[in-house]
């Protein structure tokens, strides 16, 4: 998914009360990589920085499956110690299936705010994933015969850096302590005008400015 089409997803949300209860933010890879690999009985996945504290709802990822019946399950593991954070439902395909596919944690899942997490998958038989070569981020893998998710990991970096189809959707811990206050270059603001946000305690930045694009009813 694109940034504008992120924001565009964002604002048809807002218009439809869906921010009064708050929006789940993602973190990981939301666009369908260009290259495909099949890995049975092999944990894989990319490390992604987490924004904020919170608690991981789910993991959603870019699969190609054949009509063979294959069992996938995906878990989320700390990069400075390897240790096992969270885990999802299983899923086995049965039929031809090519799109994004969620499954639910189930166990664990507390995250921590500006903290590295590994983004996994494994597989029991055919199944192809989707990745993006990024030597900006670190891939893994891990050779493990398929089933119960092995603590800590035992990660092994590959020469190539892959950025995989991965992400996570989390509950954020709850708003910043303090006030927030909204300030625009203008009264009342413009349509098309940038604007900015100021947050008086974390996040982002204790009093820094942020800016947020008011298009206009």
């Amino acid at each position: 998914m694109s940034v504008g089409d992120k924001l565009r997803e964002i604002n048809k949300r807002w218009k439809r009360g869906e921010f009064i209860n708050g929006l789940d933010p993602n973190f990981g890879y939301e666009t369908k990589g260009t290259t495909e690999i099949n890995s049975a009985n092999t944990i894989r996945g990319t490390a992604f920085s987490c924004p904020e504290s919170g608690t991981a709802n789910s993991i959603t990822f870019y699969v190609r499956a054949p009509t063979l019946p294959t069992k996938i399950k995906c878990a989320i593991y700390k990069v400075s110690d390897n240790s096992l954070v969270g885990y999802t439902e299983e899923w086995t395909s049965t039929s031809l299936y090519n799109d994004w596919k969620t499954l639910n944690i189930v166990w664990g899942g507390a995250l921590t705010a500006a903290t590295d997490y590994y983004l996994s998958y494994w597989q029991n038989a055919e199944l192809y994933l989707y990745y993006t070569t990024d030597v900006a981020f670190t891939a893994f893998y891990d050779t493990e015969t398929y089933n119960g998710f092995p603590d800590p990991l035992i990660p092994v970096t590959p020469s190539a850096n892959r950025k995989f189809s991965i992400y996570c959707t989390y509950t954020a811990a709850g708003p910043p302590t303090g006030w927030r206050k909204l300030q625009y270059f203008s009264e009342p603001p413009t349509a098309g005008q940038f604007n900015k946000l100021r947050f008086a305690s974390e996040p982002p930045v204790a009093s820094a400015w942020n800016r947020l694009l008011y298009d206009g009813e």
